[in-house]
């Protein structure tokens, strides 16, 4: 082990186990993903064979989103695999090196993680969107705002990736960063308390098989639907990032993002395939079948 200073050693000791710890938090968060993915594959198939058909198509669509959210989760996870055995093998017994291993951005592994991120945070964002124009029974209008804020987050996040697509702003890269995580929970915080809304006035029915009580279904109906977890997530991270952008940051604190987005929206559709009978219809659809029956 090289001669340096007793802070810094204790400081690369640090990076070391923050290290590990966030490998070892999305490997876990990717086998549940793993895990509810498979299970959403299964009741949509069940539901294909013997159950209504006519909120299928959507759920199709969710599934084709998630399925593309599982792949960047999945390389996110084996870039973070490579980086740890580039900084615990490559680079075993001498500790400094180990560290810069997994802190030095010119290895080329943090643009790769960083860009698998950004992918599924915008991804996230607008699929947000799409669940947010679908409760309310695919009305463009009020999806209009949250769409021009994933915009928004997507440019902000393009900006932020500025240094992988080899392109620099007069903006420091530390407000892009910023700017992109506010933007995200911006879009998801407006689309969580929208959709809360519409399912609050719907007073979605629910399936008379649920094993909950009325009340602690209804609750768990919206604490699902509206990916609240998801949302504090966002924001909490937003935080984390703007409050002291020079100081480096555990690793682990982004480490299974993009598993957790996969579990949180395999969730949703999960839930509404298993848990919930056919959406409510409006009024004019009720009326219409009343009038033909």
């Amino acid at each position: 082990m090289s001669d340096i200073p007793f802070d810094e050693r204790v400081r690369f000791k640090h990076v070391l186990q923050d290290g590990l710890v966030a490998l070892a938090v999305d490997t876990v968060l990717f086998g549940l993903f793993a895990g509810a993915y498979a299970a959403l594959l299964w009741s949509l198939i069940t539901h294909l064979k013997s159950g209504p058909r006519h909120h299928v198509p959507a759920k199709i669509s969710s599934a084709v989103v998630l399925f593309l959210m599982f792949v960047i989760a999945f390389a996110y996870l084996g870039v973070d695999a490579a980086t740890a055995v580039f900084g615990f093998v490559d680079n075993s017994g001498d500790l400094d090196l180990m560290a810069l291993g997994l802190t030095d951005t010119a290895v080329g592994h943090w643009d790769l993680e960083g860009m698998f991120l950004f992918m599924q945070i915008a991804l996230a964002s607008f699929f947000m969107v799409y669940r947010l124009f679908e409760v309310w029974g695919r009305n463009i209008w009020v999806a209009v705002l949250p769409a021009l804020l994933s915009l928004a987050t997507f440019g902000a996040g393009v900006s932020m990736l500025a240094k992988l697509f080899h392109y620099s702003t007069n903006y420091p890269a530390d407000v892009r960063t910023t700017l992109f995580y506010a933007l995200s929970s911006a879009t998801t915080g407006l689309c969580a308390v929208l959709i809360i809304g519409r399912l609050i006035t719907r007073k979605s029915r629910l399936a008379s098989s649920l094993v909950l009580p009325r009340a602690a279904a209804v609750i768990a109906d919206i604490f699902i639907r509206s990916a609240v977890v998801y949302v504090a997530a966002t924001i909490g991270l937003a935080v984390y990032m703007a409050s002291d952008l020079s100081r480096p940051r555990p690793k682990w604190i982004i480490g299974g993002m993009p598993s957790f987005i996969g579990v949180t929206f395999s969730t949703i559709v999960l839930w509404e395939l298993k848990m919930l009978k056919t959406e409510p219809e409006d009024e004019d659809t009720e009326k219409l079948n009343v009038q033909t029956a």
